[in-house]
C-alpha cells in the first residue's frame, strides 16, 4: 500500500495489506461478515461487491465459522442401547 492509497475499510473494519498487496483479514470482520449473512442483513453478492471479498473465500469463513460452533458444542461418545424382546424380522435366520 502506498501513503496515497487510503486504507481499505469495508463496513468500518480496517483491512491490513501485506508487503505482498495481500489484504490481511481480521477475524473479527469474518465472524461480522458471517453474522450479518446468516442474520439475512447482507448478501453473498454485497460482500463480495461491496468488501471486496472473492465468492470462494466468503463460503470458506462460512464453512469454517459452522465447524467452529459445533466444535464448541458438548460431544456425548456413549449411546444408550436398550435390548428387549423383539420380534424377528422375517428372512432371518433363527437359533433352533
Amino acid at each position: 500500500m502506498t501513503k496515497d492509497t487510503p486504507p481499505f475499510q469495508p463496513s468500518g473494519f480496517t483491512i491490513p495489506i501485506s508487503s505482498t498487496g495481500r489484504r490481511i483479514w481480521p477475524s473479527s470482520f469474518k465472524k461480522f461478515v458471517i453474522n450479518k449473512l446468516n442474520a439475512g442483513e447482507l448478501t453473498v453478492q454485497q460482500v463480495e461487491q461491496e468488501g471486496r471479498v472473492a465468492r470462494p473465500l466468503i463460503y470458506k469463513w462460512r464453512a469454517k465459522r459452522g465447524a467452529d460452533d459445533e466444535a464448541e458444542r458438548p460431544i456425548d461418545p456413549f449411546a444408550q442401547v436398550c435390548i428387549g424382546d423383539a420380534p424377528l424380522r422375517p428372512g432371518l435366520a433363527t437359533n433352533r
